[in-house]
């Protein structure tokens, strides 16, 4: 029988599950994990969400016009305000949350945990594929002289990733991390000033509203890249338990997404004003071929290079554990990390293996979709419309019915929103960004051709 861990009269958020330890208590957990303050968190939160994701905002913000772009990118940032607000009373009314999998096995059961986990591995596994696809097409700007195509460059970015994805724990990354967020920057930085400054950028009509030629599907499409720019859902949860006061995440969270909405906000003004319907779909093309652009894409592939490190790290950790407990029968394993332990070779065979196998299906990814704001859309749509606002109001509604609290109205009216527009995106844009990959292909190349 598929009941929830947790039912009224039977309250377990007291309890924190360790991965590998089982059970301990939240007072004993707390002091080893509970360490960030509200300015930590707000860093790591801008840390953790501004990536590759603003480099295709301008390219929507040209589909939508000033009025309609500016009004649903607010739009998403006041739902993702709610639904960090949920997780925020989720987690502060059941301690023992540390994530989506565990929301969903407390609230719900097993099998609802098991899909979630499921959904999750699926949305990790596509950020992987939209960063070596980045990568790829880093490289092919890097080596511009060359007559390098972009499959090519896809394996390329295979062998490069293959060495660091051997490493096995997020301390070995904590350095380089810093270093790979304040790349990104710069990278932004010189698009912004090259478009100012080059003398070959060409200048495009702005509109207010969207023309005749932008459909209902292709407003879907752009709204899909608003969303995998700004969702960082997925890791509210564990930075919210990382807290010293939980109870300041709300602060967190908004001056966070403040921060957040005026970087993204100046990005698409600055461009979109600057070049109009001629803002490529992929940012750092305003950069003509050249050193200038040979180092940009060098700080963007290391960018990328860190990212999907530390995205693979966290599913191949996770698909690991799973064949140690239910296949070698050997769980401790994992947990065998540095050359002196005594399964070193086997955990580090077992681990390059799936990590080989993770980074070839993503190279099968980038080549089916080697269109770079496309499969940034996809994502949005088809993983983070569920991730960022379904499943966050069904959390927030299902913990009001077990715990037997009335949700305020406006509340009521947000859940519902949260829900109506996760799904119509989810099935809608998914759809669009389907269509528009698959006019692509007929247009420009087929996969895997040069």
């Amino acid at each position: 029988m598929n009941e929830p861990l947790l039912s009224p009269g039977h309250d377990k958020s007291h309890v924190i599950y360790d991965e590998y330890k089982g059970p301990a208590t939240h007072a004993t957990s707390s002091a080893h994990l509970r360490r960030s303050s509200w300015v930590h968190t707000t860093f790591l939160l801008l840390a953790e969400v501004v990536g590759t994701g603003i480099l295709a905002l301008s390219f929507n913000m040209k589909k939508l016009g000033w009025f309609l772009g500016f009004l649903l990118f607010f739009f998403c940032f006041f739902l993702n305000y709610y639904s960090g607000l949920f997780l925020w009373r989720i987690q502060q009314r059941y301690p023992a949350v540390r994530n989506f999998s565990d929301a969903a096995d407390l609230l719900f059961g097993r099998r609802e945990a098991l899909v979630t986990h499921i959904a999750i591995s699926i949305t990790l596994f596509l950020t992987m594929s939209n960063y070596l696809l980045v990568l790829a097409l880093s490289i092919k700007d890097i080596f511009y002289q060359s007559s390098l195509c972009q499959t090519a460059t896809t394996f390329i970015a295979v062998a490069i990733l293959l060495i660091p994805s051997q490493q096995r724990t997020l301390h070995c990354l904590s350095f380089t991390s810093a270093f790979s967020v304040l790349s990104i920057v710069v990278v932004l930085i010189i698009c912004i000033v090259t478009i100012f400054t080059a003398s070959g950028i060409e200048k495009g009509d702005t509109v207010v509203f969207p023309d005749s030629s932008v459909t209902f599907l292709g407003t879907f499409n752009a709204l899909s890249s608003f969303v995998f720019a700004s969702g960082g859902q997925l890791i509210y949860l564990e930075m919210i338990g990382e807290m010293k006061e939980p109870n300041e995440f709300p602060k967190a969270l908004v001056v966070g997404l403040a921060l957040m909405f005026l970087i993204y906000a100046s990005i698409m003004t600055v461009s979109y004003s600057a070049m109009g319907d001629k803002v490529p779909d992929f940012l750092v093309l305003v950069i003509s071929p050249s050193v200038t652009s040979q180092i940009t894409n060098c700080l963007l592939a290391f960018h990328v290079t860190v990212s999907y490190t530390l995205y693979q790290q966290v599913l191949v950790r996770q698909v690991h554990t799973m064949y140690a407990h239910h296949v070698a029968r050997h769980s401790s394993i994992v947990n065998h990390t540095t050359k002196d332990s005594t399964h070193f070779v086997r955990s580090s065979v077992q681990w390059l293996v799936l990590s080989s196998f993770f980074l070839l299906c993503a190279c099968m990814i980038a080549n089916l979709v080697p269109f770079f704001s496309d499969l940034v859309s996809l994502i949005g749509s088809l993983v983070l419309s569920l991730i960022s606002y379904v499943y966050p109001a069904l959390f927030f509604y299902r913990s009001s019915k077990l715990m037997t609290f009335e949700i305020a109205p406006f509340e009521k009216f947000v859940t519902v929103l949260l829900i109506t527009f996760g799904l119509l995106l989810f099935f809608v844009g998914t759809y669009s960004n389907v269509d528009s990959i698959i006019s692509k292909w007929q247009d420009n190349k087929q996969p895997f051709s040069c």
